[in-house]
């Protein structure tokens, strides 16, 4: 168990409803100590989206330098995060993202190369860039309207990791389409199963506090925002149109 003290600097990520309360009661086991290097607004907006990206990029497929990987949705939360990660580790990152815009922040975040997903040929694009070599990771959090794009771009014995839905569920497959593919292997992986115990929880908020401290990706790409503002927040994000984190403050 954590030993907590009063006045400790704490953070934790999905202790049920509650989180935009003032003062809430946490079950120690949900705890993680906040590093004297990071400020509570940097931890509290990239905690959570931090050990998502920590674990796709050093779990579910271990990504090392020479990598060739793919970032859907590379300008958003996790996405740039995940992106700027596996381009300081020493992969090349192809990116995509919803629209121009999205893709500039996608190249600026560390993508070699980020296209427009909602264009048509946008496959062939960085297959152009690739030389048509496909990638060894795809990592899709876009869903119904990449999925099915990720198994094309994913070399043989690859692996297309979805975790999330953006645009909708992926389509459902035939596991054989997975042979016809190239023997890829496909995984669908969430954030709370690798957080599951404080011992694994610790670890993973360890790692990703030493990604943040050595820069392996930008920790103050935030807007803090008033509490009472939350509805726009709200309103923003479900149309898409953020790209940034938002800090509450009470």
């Amino acid at each position: 168990m954590i030993d907590f003290a009063v006045g400790d600097r704490v953070a934790y990520i999905g202790a049920g409803p509650g989180a935009y309360a003032d003062i809430r009661n946490v079950k120690a086991e949900k705890l993680v100590h906040i590093p004297p290097t990071l400020g509570d607004d940097a931890v509290a907006a990239n905690l959570f989206k931090g050990l998502t990206a920590q674990y796709l990029v050093k779990k579910t497929f271990p990504v090392r330098a020479g990598h060739l990987i793919l970032v859907h949705a590379a300008a958003g939360g996790v996405g740039s995060i995940l992106a700027s990660w596996a381009s300081k580790i020493g992969a090349t990152v192809l990116g995509t993202a919803g629209s121009e815009a999205k893709c500039a922040v996608a190249r600026a975040k560390g993508c070699a190369v980020a296209v427009n997903y909602r264009q048509a040929g946008w496959q062939d694009s960085l297959l152009s860039f690739t030389g048509g070599e496909k990638v060894h990771v795809a990592y899709d959090s876009v869903g119904l309207q990449t999925f099915l794009s990720s198994l094309d771009l994913t070399a043989p014995f690859g692996t297309v990791v979805v975790f999330g839905m953006a645009s909708g569920p992926a389509p459902a497959i035939e596991p054989e389409l997975l042979n016809r593919k190239g023997c890829l292997f496909l995984t669908r992986p969430s954030v709370f199963p690798h957080n599951s115990t404080a011992q694994l929880l610790r670890q993973n908020a360890a790692e990703l506090f030493r990604a943040m401290e050595t820069g392996m990706f930008d920790t103050e790409g935030f807007e803090r925002v008033e509490l009472a503002s939350i509805r726009d927040v709200h309103q923003a994000v479900e149309a898409r149109a953020r790209t940034g984190a938002v800090v509450l403050l009470p």
